[in-house]
């Protein structure tokens, strides 16, 4: 049972010169997303309870911006909150992760394991309670 007075936490982890699939591929974002939860031991929402796919990653393509690399972003509901993330392959291989719960977890730990999983060359994390 979820502890309603308990703050819920969001951490927002940059991470910086990426090199993976996940940047550019919405079915690594999948699998990142699934293996992010899995990780921090928390519980995705089934499908058929939401409705709709869970996760969902989509590439960014509007058609009318002329790079070839356009970034992916991806959500999975949890039913401790959610994770999200957002590319920009263009930045030099910008990754941005979000994840927001009421349950604790080791956010340096889970900032480590993700910039090992992405290969990225730098990371920082923030925190913002409310």
């Amino acid at each position: 049972m979820i502890n309603y007075d308990k703050k819920v936490k969001t951490t927002q982890i940059n991470l910086y010169s990426c090199e993976h699939p996940v940047l550019t591929d919405p079915q690594y974002g999948n699998l990142f997303l699934e293996e992010l939860v899995e990780f921090i031991s928390m519980n995705k929402i089934p499908e058929e309870i939401i409705g709709s796919k869970n996760p969902v990653t989509f590439q960014f393509n509007p058609g009318f911006v002329e790079k070839q690399e356009h970034g992916v972003t991806g959500i999975i509901t949890l039913y401790e909150s959610h994770c999200a993330f957002h590319s920009w392959p263009e930045l030099d291989g910008f990754l941005c992760v979000v994840i927001s719960s009421c349950k604790d977890y080791d956010v340096a730990a889970t900032a480590r394991w993700i910039a090992e999983k992405v290969n990225a060359k730098g990371y920082k994390f923030k925190f913002l309670d409310f």
